[in-house]
């Protein structure tokens, strides 16, 4: 799926052997960064020794990467430096065999990475728990006679059982130490005891299925599950009994065949539900033998029989389309029922003209929180703001944005103590209302990064919100109907899916209100109205939308005209809430509330009196008079001019 025009190039990351050492005409990864390139997605360039966890952060050292399947200059890695497994939308783990400890160790990294938002292909638990060797087990009914085992009797009686056998190492690939042997075999017992390490390594054994010198060894890509619609078939060598490419087999192209296409429908789900995007198996005489998704070849191969798989539209994956999580499906969104809402509250709102794509890339790289980063080793690339010298006053006020969300509960529990500044002190608070987190980064009936990458949802709403509520004093109760459609039940399971916006019956007309009000310089005006009616218990449970019309007015606005202008111009307001989300992202920041000054970011209703010293640094004086819009002194205001 291609993703739609206007939104920021997709971010990808493969860890992948040296790539210098690859052979271009064969390497499956080689073809990917090439689809991936022709699509206009960002490549940087990792390998399995750059990847650490820092306090529970993936974090690497890569190098930005271009490619061209030319055979003068195919490749160039630029230079080095150290970013956060997050600012990947998609990140490849294209690292070859051998499946050691370190790969295992990568994988752990690579885990911390998925948690927080990028797309892992593949899936680093069904890296570890899918041994290409081992896997077939799991499938006994279309696969070859296996056994694993590192007992000597046991592996003498299945090759005497069979007559010939096929042994291998657990964790190799491209056939190495891959032998054929048989139960007259003088060589047999040493070979096991070689490989074995004397009873002390496992390995597999399979029978010998001899078709593979006539019909070959078929390689099935599969996408998402998905079979590859033809199989290349790979014929040994004269002089080889192994069915690979790197020693020499040839190759050719056909249709799958029935028992083929049943092999897929049986393992393709399998490998879908464990996160193995990308994988190719391998079936001889009709029956699996190997199961390949750490860095599975084939695709230069198809594509020289002019079936373009690394161009693959179903390779196109968006990064934020993650494979949900077991037993997760998309609601019904016409009928679910997440929140409770009065009857007849989705009939207040008005018919909007379809919003543009609200999703959000990753912060840029000079955003101001890694723009200033320090953390006593890496020296910040910009030094901090010299504090302001001016005197601070009425007329030369201090200038601070807000982003703020209506479905943020924590947004709405610094209103008051926001709204107190900017009556009471010089400086103006500009309200910059954007789109929720849960919309921002999360495709429709997708699982959103709000479960796993901001904070566990059955403690924020259950407790934390509850309880910051009671501490300062704000009303409370949270919101239903819920501003954004979704399903978040049951709540421990910290997982939200998020209907797509065409569904979502309040949030665009929340949002497209705000831009409304920040056009007219009401937006703090506008959410002292309209967020206590969400978040704090101003009406009747389940009725808030019927309220808006009213909130709005009261602020000095024309409701009827402004959604009379929004639907004629709708771009107008679009303008202002994308302008809002690209200044947003230039702070760093993730979540709402989000107060920024001279571009520094303050992230969360509990950094206030942070917020407040470093206005205090730079010179903030009180109001002789305040102005409106009054609100009530806040129960936890800051005490001390150093914010305490």
């Amino acid at each position: 799926m291609h993703r739609p025009a206007g939104s920021h190039p997709v971010r990808l990351l493969v860890v992948m052997d040296p790539i210098e050492a690859i052979d271009r005409q064969k390497d499956s990864s080689f073809a990917m960064l090439l689809g991936a390139q022709q699509r206009g997605w960002r490549i940087a360039y990792a390998q399995v020794q750059d990847l650490w966890v820092l306090d529970g952060e993936a974090r690497a050292r890569v190098a930005d990467l271009r490619v061209w399947d030319d055979d003068e200059r195919w490749h160039e890695v630029g230079e080095h430096y150290e970013v956060a497994l997050s600012a990947f939308d998609v990140i490849l783990m294209r690292k070859d065999p051998p499946f050691d400890l370190e790969y295992v160790y990568a994988t752990y990294v690579l885990e911390r990475a998925e948690a927080a938002g990028a797309l892992v292909v593949n899936r680093p638990q069904g890296l570890r728990d899918a041994n290409e060797k081992a896997f077939v087990a799991w499938f006994p009914e279309c696969s070859v006679q296996t056994l694993i085992s590192r007992s000597l009797p046991q592996l003498r009686r299945f090759i005497d059982e069979h007559e010939r056998a096929v042994v291998k190492p657990l964790d190799r690939m491209a056939g190495r130490s891959v032998f054929v042997t048989g139960a007259l075999d003088p060589n047999r017992n040493v070979l096991l005891e070689t490989m074995t390490d004397f009873g002390r390594r496992s390995i597999v054994a399979q029978r010998y299925i001899p078709e593979i010198l006539t019909t070959g060894d078929a390689r099935i890509l599969l996408i998402d599950g998905e079979p590859v619609d033809r199989a290349l078939v790979r014929i040994p060598p004269p002089d080889d009994h192994r069915g690979n490419i790197s020693v020499g087999a040839s190759t050719e192209l056909r249709p799958l065949t029935s028992d083929e296409q049943r092999v897929c429908a049986i393992v393709g789900p399998a490998l879908r539900d464990r996160g193995l995007l990308f994988a190719g198996i391998d079936v001889i005489g009709g029956l699996l033998t190997e199961i390949n998704v750490t860095s599975p070849t084939g695709i230069r191969e198809l594509e020289r029989y002019e079936t373009n798989v690394g161009g693959d539209e179903s390779m196109a994956t968006e990064p934020d389309l993650r494979p949900p999580a077991e037993g997760i499906k998309e609601p019904d969104w016409d009928t679910l029922d997440a929140s409770y809402e009065a009857p007849g509250a989705r009939d207040v709102v008005p018919e909007m003209p379809p919003i543009p794509d609200v999703t959000t890339p990753h912060p840029p790289k000079d955003n101001w929180a890694w723009a200033h980063y320090d953390d006593f080793y890496h020296k910040p690339r910009k030094a901090f703001p010299t504090p302001n010298r001016e005197p601070i006053s009425e007329a030369n006020p201090l200038e601070i944005d807000v982003f703020y969300s209506m479905r943020s509960p924590y947004s709405y529990l610094s209103l008051f103590r926001l709204a107190y500044l900017h009556s009471n002190f010089n400086v103006n608070v500009n309200i910059r209302v954007i789109f929720p987190i849960a919309a921002r980064t999360a495709k429709p009936g997708q699982k959103s990064a709000l479960g796993g990458r901001w904070y566990f949802w059955g403690y924020s709403v259950g407790l934390d919100m509850t309880r910051t509520a009671q501490y300062e004093g704000i009303p409370w109760r949270f919101a239903n109907p819920d501003p954004i459609l979704a399903d978040t039940y049951p709540p421990e399971s910290g997982t939200q899916i998020t209907a797509p916006m065409e569904k979502q019956p309040y949030i665009t007309w929340l949002v497209r209100l705000a831009n409304a009000a920040q056009l007219e310089g009401k937006a703090l005006e506008y959410c002292l109205a309209v967020s206590p009616l969400i978040w704090g218990a101003q009406t009747k449970l389940g009725e808030w939308p019927f309220h808006v019309e009213a909130a709005v007015n009261s602020i000095g606005m024309d409701y009827s005209a402004v959604i009379e202008d929004i639907r004629a111009n709708p771009d107008k307001y679009d303008d202002v809430w994308q302008q809002n989300q690209e200044d947003f992202q230039m702070t760093g920041q993730g979540g709402v509330p989000t107060m920024s000054f001279n571009g520094e970011p303050f992230f969360g209703q509990d950094r206030f009196n942070q917020f407040f010293w470093r206005l205090r640094q730079n010179g903030l004086t009180q109001r002789k008079v305040p102005r409106e819009p009054i609100v009530a002194k806040p129960l936890r205001w800051p005490i001390s001019s150093g914010g305490e």
